[in-house]
């Protein structure tokens, strides 16, 4: 649904606002990947998320 996708994006920039701040704690680069990230395949992001589905 539109309400769930809102809601799963807000979440997302919030959590990549607080990795680049761990991320420059620490001494690594705020976005490792540069200004885009690299995208995944299917079955990597099946298998990332499967235990949230089970």
């Amino acid at each position: 649904s539109k309400e769930v996708l809102a809601s799963a994006l807000s979440i997302h920039t919030v959590e990549g606002r607080h990795a680049a701040v761990l991320n420059r704690i620490v001494g690594r680069p705020i976005s490792p990947s540069g200004a885009f990230a690299e995208p995944l395949s299917k079955a990597q992001v099946t298998k990332a998320t499967e235990p949230f589905f089970a």
